[in-house]
C-alpha cells in the first residue's frame, strides 16, 4: 500500500508497457472487499460457483413473477371478488385490510430480494 494517491497512480503508470494489453495492472482491492472463503480455492470451484448463482438467480428472475403477482392482484378486491365469490358479503373493513396490507407485503418481498441474492453470491 501507498501513503499517498501521488505515489499510487504514479507506481501505476510506471508499470505499464508500450504495448497495448501486455500487462494489465489492477489496484489491489480493500480487505474488506475480499471474500476470504474464496481464497485458496480451485479454479473450477469458483467457476462452478459462479455458474451455479447465474443458474439460481435466473431462476428467481423467472419465478420471482408469481408471488409478486399474487401479492399485488390483493390489491383489486374488486377482480378478487369475481375470482372468489365468497368475498361479496364481506365487510368495508376487511377490503381496506386488504388494501393495505397487499403494498406491505410487496414491499416485505422487494426488502427479501437482496437476501437471496447475496445468498447467491
Amino acid at each position: 500500500s501507498f501513503k499517498s494517491l501521488m505515489a499510487t497512480s504514479s507506481a501505476l503508470q510506471m508499470i505499464h508497457s508500450a504495448k497495448p494489453f501486455e500487462k494489465l495492472v489492477l489496484e489491489a482491492p480493500l480487505p474488506k472487499d475480499v471474500f476470504w472463503a474464496n481464497v485458496g480455492k480451485r479454479h473450477r470451484d469458483l467457476q462452478g460457483g459462479k455458474l451455479l448463482a447465474l443458474a439460481l438467480t435466473i431462476m428467481l428472475c423467472i419465478f420471482w413473477t408469481i408471488p409478486v403477482t399474487f401479492v399485488t392482484s390483493l390489491t383489486k378486491v374488486e377482480t378478487l371478488k369475481k375470482s372468489l365469490p365468497f368475498l361479496d358479503d364481506t365487510p368495508q373493513w376487511v377490503e381496506n385490510g386488504l388494501k393495505q396490507v397487499a403494498p406491505l407485503a410487496l414491499i416485505g418481498l422487494v426488502a427479501l430480494l437482496p437476501v437471496i441474492l447475496i445468498r447467491f453470491a
